[in-house]
């Protein structure tokens, strides 16, 4: 399979590079990041969160985890996260379980943890489970403009250390 059709115009239409990997079918994003060699850190994975106010898609490094506290303290709202899927309803252009960190180019409001500002170079799902798509920082940053960036997020190894 391509490129979702929203995400190619979306990137198209914005008119940034980007690189498409290409790797064995994979069930997870940490698989594909595996086979390509990609530090997990790189790779944006996306949840998607409901509160009373709506949906919003969370924007974090695939080897960091929600800490749903600090999300609270920075948005001053509760969140719940959205079963994987019940998030394939929004994607309808995409695999089942392959949900792209481009929520503008799909309608839905962004939360990046700041996390993924220390990167040069990003790696996302493209709506299919045999792409990634790889993008320097700054055009991610360019994407994403006007998005919420905060701090909601931690390492498997911060969550250790700090016992939450």
């Amino acid at each position: 399979m391509a490129l979702a059709a929203t995400v190619k115009h979306f990137l198209d239409s914005h008119e940034v590079s980007y690189r498409v990997l290409l790797h064995e079918r994979t069930a997870a994003l940490k698989e594909a990041a595996h086979i390509l060699g990609i530090e997990s850190r790189r790779v944006i994975q996306t949840v998607l969160l409901r509160d009373i106010e709506g949906v919003v898609m969370a924007l974090l490094p695939l080897d960091h985890q929600i800490d749903f506290r600090l999300l609270s303290q920075h948005t001053h709202r509760v969140f719940e996260r959205i079963s994987d899927k019940e998030a394939d309803r929004f994607f309808q252009d995409c695999e089942p379980g392959s949900h792209p960190a481009l929520g503008n180019a799909y309608g839905i409001r962004l939360l990046l943890d700041k996390n993924i500002d220390a990167l040069e170079t990003v790696y996302m799902e493209v709506g299919c489970h045999t792409l990634l798509a790889q993008l320097k920082l700054e055009d991610f940053q360019f994407l994403t403009m006007g998005s919420l960036r905060c701090a909601f997020a931690v390492s498997a190894i911060e969550k250790m250390v700090l016992g939450s």
